[in-house]
């Protein structure tokens, strides 16, 4: 499976991909949201691909929120968004914190794409807009998350298999004198 993650990863850059993704039975939207069960690396390719798919370029983009809509994709997002759910969970530092950190970023930009006009836009305005969860996302910057070396192009889940990430902001050594 993780295989043809990666391959579907890297042929959603284009948009005639993306637009047959939008016909293709099983719907893609619900076959790459059984990634997320996967792990924290499958599940931000697949939402890399999402989010790369839903492009407006994308003549096939009204059938892709119709998938979205269809298999809960948005609830799905908000739940991965919802910091009373991630309470369960072990704070402080860890390995993972700059991946969990940048699947937030693509959930946000997910749904920010989702609420584009379109076909289904107001159903999706109506179930954002007044969400708690989705009001303290939806005016962050986010990028300041993703590494430096992050672009269109490579993407942030490139990243994942690719050469060690370049963050923003300088790590600073820590030093006891």
């Amino acid at each position: 499976c993780g295989s043809a993650l990666r391959l579907a990863h890297q042929l959603s850059v284009n948009v005639r991909v993306a637009e047959a993704l939008a016909s293709v039975k099983p719907e893609a939207t619900n076959v790459f949201m059984r990634c997320f069960e996967i792990g924290l690396g499958a599940k931000i390719l697949a939402l890399e691909i999402i989010k790369r798919s839903l492009n407006p370029q994308n003549r096939g983009r009204d059938g892709l929120v119709k998938q979205a809509l269809d298999c809960k994709l948005v609830q799905a997002l908000l739940n991965i968004l919802d910091w009373n759910a991630q309470e369960g969970k072990e704070k402080g530092i860890s390995a993972n914190n700059a991946d969990e950190g940048t699947q937030r970023v693509l959930v946000v930009d997910i749904i920010h794409l989702l609420r584009k006009d379109g076909a289904y836009a107001e159903v999706i305005r109506e179930m954002v807009d007044e969400n708690e969860i989705w009001k303290a996302y939806s005016q962050q910057k986010h990028d300041l998350f993703l590494p430096s070396n992050a672009n269109d192009s490579t993407g942030v889940a490139g990243l994942l298999t690719g050469t060690a990430a370049q963050y923003a902001l300088p790590s600073t050594a820590y030093n006891k004198d």
